[in-house]
């Protein structure tokens, strides 16, 4: 189900989602507004924020080209779900709006796809 063809594609979609949320996180008033991210952000929270999405992307990026590691998926796994839980949390208490969870929500997808293949691939048989 969670083939490893699929978790490469994903990789490289991954790649290319982070660089484009680094941007949006680093540049909330401009860029950000596509996701009516919260304005103003202190300079150190919105690059801390985009810095650790766009290495995360860079990892990705050094990830599809070698053979999968599990506990590097597992990390990646957990960091988009805690993203969208993050995200979620701030539409709760009224800081981003829907289309923002709703961005998020690839994040979601994504992070569900690789703990899967990790599940799938480490569970003894």
């Amino acid at each position: 189900m969670f083939s490893e063809s699929l978790v490469r594609k994903v990789l490289v979609l991954t790649v290319v989602y982070n660089l484009c949320g680094a941007l949006m996180f680093m540049f909330p008033a401009t860029l950000g507004a596509v996701a009516d991210l919260p304005t103003p952000a202190p300079f150190i929270y919105s690059w801390l924020v985009g810095g650790v999405i766009l290495l995360l992307g860079m990892v990705a990026v050094w990830q599809c080209r070698r053979p999968l590691d599990l506990p590097l998926l597992t990390v990646f796994g957990i960091a988009k779900l805690a993203f969208f839980l993050l995200m979620l949390t701030s539409h709760l208490l009224g800081e981003v709006n829907l289309f923002a969870v709703l961005a998020a929500s690839a994040d979601l997808v994504m992070g569900t796809l690789f703990l899967g293949h990790v599940w799938q691939t480490a569970r003894p048989r």
